[in-house]
């Protein structure tokens, strides 16, 4: 689940700008994008761990996972648009996305106690830091070879299926709002 989520996440970070720039031919957008993106971030990435706490981390996971796939299916639509999207609806968008990361993130790392046990915690965390940055170095190579060879709509729909596998790699995971 983190390998799928991690490698869905980081493709959207290089389809995004790259797509903002095909839209507009502006790096100073571009860089904008980055703001639209923070913005929910940074709140959300507040929340998150707080909202992690309140509920089950299992049921969490499934609702940021798969409204992340929601989210990219729909900027994989708005590629689709004639004159190749929309850059109000793309920035609509890619805040949504950042918010469902921002909790998303907090969550996969409070649920490893719950999953593995206080004895195991060392070593699944070693194991998902070793998985978040396969996933940093893959997403990016991953999204830039498929944009470059299908376009920014079809690294949109690979990412949105790549991010559903994920949430849904946590569908029969145990409830883990239990405190360890």
């Amino acid at each position: 689940g983190v390998a799928a989520t991690m490698l869905g996440q980081q493709m959207t970070l290089v389809a995004v700008p790259y797509q903002v720039y095909a839209l507009t031919g502006s790096s100073l957008l571009v860089g904008v994008t980055s703001v639209v993106a923070l913005v929910p971030l940074v709140v959300f990435g507040l929340l998150g761990g707080a909202i992690a706490d309140a509920m089950d981390r299992r049921r969490l996971m499934l609702v940021t996972g798969v409204g992340s796939a929601v989210t990219s299916a729909l900027l994989a639509v708005q590629a689709l648009l004639p004159g190749g999207g929309n850059l109000a609806l793309l920035w609509v968008l890619t805040a949504c996305v950042s918010g469902f990361t921002a909790v998303n993130q907090p969550t996969r790392s409070a649920v490893i106690p719950a999953l593995v046990g206080a004895e195991l915690v060392p070593a699944a965390n070693a194991l998902a830091m070793t998985v978040r940055q396969v996933g940093v170095i893959a997403g990016p190579l991953l999204a830039g070879l498929v944009v470059d060879t299908a376009g920014y709509g079809w690294a949109f729909v690979l990412t949105g299926g790549v991010i559903l596998l994920g949430a849904l790699a946590w569908w029969r995971a145990p409830e883990t709002n239990v405190p360890i």
